[in-house]
């Protein structure tokens, strides 16, 4: 008898992405891992890219806008699913020459090799912030523009992360 009850395999995406993101935010280069329900996979359309496409998402202006778009549901996380992954602004890949793609992806290998901070540390990390100068250079921002990149993630997450605190606050007042 066929086996009615298998789903077939899926081709492994170019990235991973944690469906509940509390402070540390991060798309992982998917090797072809499998993964359980609670990551999602994303693949480019332009294969071409993927590779920078995958650093790029790791860069502080793309985890502003994943703060922005998450679902808040679970106090203190943000949820992220296909709408959310699908409606993600990225850097356009194209807009990088040649010697600006070799400095993301060697930066981005750098941040790839170490521990990943909690969002209010990892910001002020100098290879972070080496690996976002390439990007912010490429996308021609201002210096008042990438500070406020910087400020509006941390006071995000913080506020994000307080409303966490007061509802565990309010639920021991009721127990």
């Amino acid at each position: 008898r066929p086996e009615w009850h298998c789903l077939p395999l899926k081709e492994p995406g170019d990235f991973l992405v944690p469906l509940l993101i509390r402070e540390r935010f991060f798309f992982a280069v998917s090797n072809g891992l499998p993964c359980s329900n609670m990551f999602f996979q994303g693949r480019f359309r332009d294969r071409n890219v993927a590779q920078i496409g995958v650093a790029l998402l790791n860069s502080t202006i793309v985890y502003l806008w994943l703060e922005i778009l998450g679902r808040e549901n679970i106090p203190g996380r943000i949820n992220v699913y296909g709408p959310e992954l699908k409606a993600l602004p990225v850097p356009n890949p194209n807009l990088f020459d040649d010697a600006a793609e070799r400095r993301v992806l060697e930066l981005f290998g750098t941040l790839s090799r170490r521990k990943i901070r909690k969002i209010l540390d990892e910001v002020n990390q100098a290879d972070r912030r080496a690996f976002d100068e390439v990007i912010f250079d490429t996308l021609g921002l201002t210096e008042e523009e990438r500070r406020d990149i910087y400020e509006a993630l941390v006071t995000l997450v913080q506020r994000r992360l307080l409303k966490e605190q007061s509802v565990k606050k309010s639920k021991r007042k009721m127990d």
